[in-house]
């Protein structure tokens, strides 16, 4: 009896050692597509946390500096997860992914592909926005600026666009987009409320500079001294600010008028018919100086004449 239950008792250990041994061969030859599966679940929860650095060390490639720049400012996705994953072709793997883009839930589609390490990086997860404003000239997206028209690839999320400068013009639209998937959208855009008092600082710096003491007159300052009759020759001219051109009101790409400014120029010359050296001033109470409001990238510029 007791050799018969020593017998039983190494029988089913064998068995059991047997059976833990076809079970470690099973997992160490289980499909690579569990590996795949798990580099994108990583990828996606990444994309979730908004974590940049994780993002990148499970990407094939580096990512551009403007698509970081851009998923720095951007919404992240949420609730995702892994519907598909489908057969190994060579040393890639399609993946069927969704996740909620606000209140939506959409799908992506990407690849997972087997490096010489046997680590799985994800590729071909890049959409793309093409924005474009008016008035204006460049956009920002996230901390990214872009030329309006110019295309701009970015990483899964949703992403907030605003027309620049912010000191000028203001606007906002928000876009979802997807791997694979080019976005294009018009940002409207309208000047903002402190425009007016942009440009005025602008044109104000303008007519300092017109205005420090000189020999001459200076061209592009909307003034003209009235000197030559009375002096044969100037030393110098020096000017006094008593108001500014005010500007009233001002048009994206078009006129912009400063008016009713009041200005004192006191000479210091030759006078005429022999008497010597003198000093005589000049005053105008319609000041007016013109220019013109464009958009050069981000930058507004204020032109005067």
């Amino acid at each position: 009896m007791s050799r018969r239950i020593v017998a039983l008792v190494i029988a089913v250990g064998t068995a059991a050692l047997l059976g833990a041994a076809l079970l470690w061969w099973a997992l160490a030859a289980a499909p690579s597509g569990s590996t795949a599966t798990s580099a994108a679940e990583d990828y996606l929860a990444a994309l979730e946390r908004g974590d940049l650095a994780a993002v990148e060390a499970l990407r094939a490639d580096a990512l551009p500096a403007q698509t970081a720049a851009a998923f720095a400012g951007a919404i992240a996705i949420r609730e995702a997860r892994v519907e598909v994953t489908g057969e190994r072709q060579d040393d890639e793997v399609a993946v069927e992914a969704s996740a909620f883009f606000g209140d939506e839930r959409r799908d992506l589609r990407f690849s997972v592909t087997e490096g010489d390490d046997g680590q799985w990086l994800v590729s071909g997860d890049l959409g793309e926005i093409v924005p474009t404003t008016s008035p204006g000239a460049a956009i920002a997206v996230g901390d990214a600026v872009v030329a309006s028209g110019t295309a701009l690839p970015v990483l899964p999320a949703r992403y907030r666009l605003t027309p620049l400068p912010v000191e000028l013009l203001q606007g906002e639209e928000q876009v979802a987009v997807g791997p694979r998937e080019t976005v294009e959208v018009s940002v409207g855009s309208r000047l903002a409320d402190g425009a007016v008092d942009v440009v005025q600082d602008a044109l104000d710096a303008h007519a300092d500079a017109c205005t420090r003491t000189a020999a001459i007159t200076p061209e592009g300052c909307g003034f003209d001294v009235p000197w030559p009759a009375d002096f044969s020759d100037v030393d110098s001219i020096a000017y006094r600010i008593d108001t500014y051109p005010s500007v009233s009101e001002v048009t994206p790409d078009g006129l912009t008028v400063a008016s009713e400014g009041i200005l004192v120029a006191t000479v210091r010359g030759t006078l005429r018919g022999g008497g010597g050296t003198g000093e005589r001033t000049y005053r105008t109470a319609d000041w007016t100086l013109r220019g013109t409001l464009s958009f050069e990238g981000p930058v507004a510029v204020v032109r005067a004449f």
